[in-house]
């Protein structure tokens, strides 16, 4: 698809755990419907695979439900919404030997079945970030109307500068490289990984102490989005989404033009507990302008 707008300004990404998934609740095309009636702009299918021959499909043993994705697509695009197919995660969904090749095949999947472009969950990967460089400059050459974002899950701290992990790949020159649309930080399950202002990734002000640090390392043209767990069955983080609102309103983070929203791990945790987590924090995902229409209707 075609984009003929930028990244939003403000988002709630929301992934989704596409086809197969037991726990939480298995992704259907009412819960896509519902959940862009509840704030959800931006949609990350997780996960894609890419094998070491460079071919690009669903995860092995995963039968893909062709209409139901095309059918969630497109009504993901009459709202407006974007949607992101997502490779890596905990098992590492990302093994291709090739880039270029992955990259021509990545662009041909999304153009296939209607992706607006690709998330990079990388968490356990056997490429180097020159690879990654290489890959991401061919998908972009190939279509630069895709959008690539990133999911690293935050670190450092302790008086320190804010890194990401992995930061075998993750470092300040990759970021520059990669020149991301969007950082979808994980700002959960660090089980004191990370520590800004003394606090850690479960406590109210973690958000906004870690933000500034961010800032200094991230690209300002890339946004940066928090992303939080939709309940304690999801992970361990501020999943309270008011104490996530305080947090967000209660330093800079809300001011900055690098702030783009909330990621939420996972939709489908939302749609469980009928929404709550995207009702919440609505405040601080829409734009002021839809805010001033809400209010006023």
């Amino acid at each position: 698809m075609t984009n003929s707008r930028g990244w939003p300004s403000k988002s709630l990404v929301g992934y989704v755990a596409a086809y197969g998934s037991i726990e939480p609740v298995n992704v259907s095309n009412n819960m896509i419907t519902e959940a862009l009636e509840h704030n959800y702009n931006v949609f990350v299918y997780a996960f894609g695979y890419i094998d070491e021959d460079n071919n690009v499909a669903w995860p092995s043993g995963v039968s893909t439900p062709s209409s139901d994705l095309a059918k969630q697509l497109k009504s993901i695009h009459a709202k407006d919404g974007l949607a992101l197919i997502s490779f890596g995660g905990q098992n590492n969904t990302f093994c291709p030997s090739d880039p270029l090749l992955a990259a021509s095949n990545c662009v041909h999947f999304c153009q296939l079945h209607g992706f607006d472009g690709i998330d990079l969950d990388l968490e356990e990967v056997d490429v180097d970030s020159a690879f990654l460089v290489s890959f991401i400059n061919e998908f972009r050459r190939l279509n630069d109307d895709l959008f690539i974002t990133a999911a690293p899950q935050i670190a450092g701290g302790y008086g320190g500068p804010a890194s990401l992990a992995p930061d075998t790949v993750f470092s300040r020159a990759f970021l520059q490289a990669a020149n991301f649309d969007a950082l979808l930080i994980q700002e959960y399950n660090q089980f004191g990984g990370a520590v800004f202002d003394g606090l850690q990734d479960t406590e109210e002000g973690f958000i906004s102490a870690s933000f500034g640090p961010l800032t200094q390392l991230v690209p300002s043209n890339t946004k940066i989005i928090i992303g939080e767990p939709a309940n304690t069955a999801a992970g361990s983080g501020l999943s309270d989404p008011t104490s996530v609102v305080r947090d967000i309103q209660s330093g800079e983070v809300l001011q900055s033009p690098q702030y783009g929203g909330v990621m939420v791990w996972a939709v489908n945790y939302d749609y469980e507990q009928n929404w709550s987590f995207s009702l919440d924090v609505a405040p601080v995902v829409q734009s002021v302008s839809a805010l001033e229409e809400t209010s006023l209707s």
